[in-house]
Parts: structure tokens; sequence; C-alpha cells
């Protein structure tokens, strides 16, 4: 196992994930709650479905990791429409600080945006 794990998810069919750069001491993980779902280049996981809602489902791994991902060092989410073109190591090493997370701004704002998760009971 690598140190850094770079992971995604894709639900409903909504994306198609393209074939990563494969950086090296990095694994690929590719989320999908359909089983026949394919993304060269990712293993892929089968996730269940939440609530039938396939949004809510696709955040799960997001805001979850640690309980869809193993034992990685470092873990690095990435939208399924994000193609990875380079090296994910010198991305973290060029980005990441001392906190424990890492983000970055937007390219089109300099607002870190929140997004409402609904709450189902």
């Amino acid at each position: 196992m690598n140190k850094l794990v770079v992971y995604t998810c894709v639900t409903a069919n909504y994306d198609i994930v393209k074939k990563p750069y494969k950086s090296p001491d990095a694994d690929f993980i590719c989320f999908s709650s359909d089983p026949l779902y394919e993304a060269p280049g990712w293993e892929m996981r089968l996730i269940k479905p939440f609530k039938n809602d396939s949004h809510l489902t696709s955040r799960l791994p997001k805001i979850l990791p640690h309980e869809y991902l193993g034992d990685w060092e470092q873990s690095l989410w990435v939208d399924a429409n994000i193609d990875v073109i380079g090296d994910v190591n010198r991305f973290l090493h060029k980005y990441s600080g001392t906190e424990g997370i890492t983000v970055y701004l937007h390219p089109r704002g300099s607002q870190l945006r929140v997004r409402r998760i609904r709450r189902y009971h």
C-alpha cells in the first residue's frame, strides 16, 4: 500500500472519469454505485446507494473518508470531472500546509463556499 490515495466517486453515471496520470507512490480509487461502471487507471469500489439519493451517495466518501478508505497517510479527493494530469505528490508538496487539511482557492472565485448537506431522518 502506498502512502497516498487519490479518490473520487461517480453515481448515476453522472461523470466519465478519465484515466489519471499515474503518480509514483499513489493509489487511485473510484467509488461507484454502479457495479458495471469502469474507470481505466482507477481501482473500482462499489458504494451502496444512500436513501435512493445519488447526489448524497456521491458525497459520502468525500465527507466520510475514514469510513471508506484504508490506512493511507494522505488522501486527496478529486471531483470526478477533474482530470489528474500531473504528479499529485508534487501538487500536495506545493500546496500542503501543517494543519492536517489543505484547501485551495477556486480559480473562478476567492471565497470558500460551504455546501449544505440535507440531514435525513
